[in-house]
């Protein structure tokens, strides 16, 4: 099958799953707004996209309802309400549900320490009593009661963000900006309720196609196409050796892996705004774009074939030696990418690649058996 086929059918497909997927959650992410008279009444579907919190306030205690969109309870997302007499979001007293295991709902609560650290309070320190929560159909919901006992004007915060389940669960910084209104009780300590709806900033959505197209373009550069470029130099020189065909598909392979590398570049890129993190996986992610460019810029300035130099046995050995780097070094980056992501599925993406590193080293143990029986026989 043509080389170009393939790689067009690998783009088509991850664009279709993703552009599927964005467009779902942009149908379902409208709120839609009715007024009876001075009472404004906000419905959402419950497969929408939204953020939803309302209230009941008896004189200190207050009992919120949190509901918001979670797709599925796979995924290990935080939602929370934060109070802050600033706007700003350290030190603010906040309380974030989220989805655990069999989907049940649990509860913490905490102060910010800044925009980033959070420290989470004991039951005794804690002034909030876990009512109720569940995960239906696409969305949470979390009930509680939480004593408020300031008198300052407070600000109501909205955020969500992904979660660490690494040694304990942990909160990382919210994907987008949080919603942030002046929200206060009676000031004679009657009984006030309300509610506040808003739309889902989708970033997270986007967020999460963003990352799933990066990680696939990855993942069929360094488990697909280099290997299957290195097994074409190696081992299908006689198969393909009219008119250097070999040396063709071997090169085109290799240029669309290297665009391929570049488009998930790209992509991680606007997944952080242009931001570099200094995390191993971005950081191993950097000096491996570095070698995977440097390659054909090396191949650029290859010596003659003939005569055999001693310069040109210099490239084949460097030529070689950095491609196979590349490929292992691409493999151990895809662990890591693995390792990174905040999802319960790790267990089937880790078994994915070391199926596929299994493979690779069968395939390589098979064609070097062929390939030294064949030099034996000639």
């Amino acid at each position: 099958m043509n080389v170009n086929v393939i790689v067009l059918a690998v783009c088509i497909s991850f664009f279709t799953t993703a552009l599927c997927d964005a467009d779902y959650f942009h149908r379902n992410s409208r709120l839609v707004s009715r007024h009876e008279g001075d009472k404004e009444e906000v419905s959402v579907s419950k497969r929408a996209c939204y953020y939803r919190v309302s209230w009941q306030a008896h004189g200190e205690e207050v009992t919120f309802s949190l509901r918001t969109t979670v797709p599925s309870p796979q995924q290990l997302l935080w939602a929370a309400v934060g109070l802050s007499t600033t706007r700003e979001m350290p030190d603010t007293q906040f309380v974030s549900c989220w989805v655990a295991a069999n989907q049940i709902v649990e509860l913490m609560s905490g102060v910010t320490t800044d925009h980033s650290g959070v420290k989470i309070l004991n039951n005794n320190e804690s002034e909030v009593d876990f009512l109720e929560g569940g995960w239906t159909d696409g969305e949470l919901h979390c009930n509680f009661t939480w004593r408020i006992t300031t008198s300052q004007p407070l600000y109501l915060i909205l955020a969500t963000g992904p979660l660490s389940v690494g040694n304990g669960v942990s909160m990382r910084k919210h994907n987008s900006r949080p919603t942030v209104t002046r929200w206060e009780l009676s000031e004679d300590g009657s009984d006030k309720d309300g509610e506040l709806a808003v739309d889902c900033n989708c970033h997270s959505i986007w967020s999460e196609v963003l990352i799933r197209i990066h990680g696939g373009f990855m993942a069929v550069a360094f488990l697909l196409m280099i290997p299957t470029g290195i097994v074409t130099a190696r081992h299908y020189k006689s198969t393909f050796q009219a008119n250097n065909r070999w040396f063709k598909v071997h090169v085109r392979i290799m240029v669309y892996a290297v665009c391929f590398v570049l488009l998930a570049l790209v992509l991680a890129l606007v997944h952080t705004k242009g931001a570099l993190h200094k995390g191993v996986h971005q950081i191993f992610g950097v000096l491996l774009i570095v070698l995977v460019l440097l390659q054909p810029l090396v191949a650029l300035f290859r010596p003659r074939s003939i005569p055999l130099t001693i310069k040109r046995r210099v490239f084949n050995i460097f030529h070689r030696t950095l491609g196979i780097t590349i490929f292992c070094a691409g493999v151990i980056q895809c662990f890591l990418g693995v390792y990174i992501l905040q999802v319960r599925s790790k267990g089937v993406l880790y078994g994915f690649l070391v199926l596929s590193a299994i493979g690779h080293g069968i395939f390589v143990i098979i064609y070097e058996y062929i390939h030294f029986r064949l030099s034996e026989l000639w």
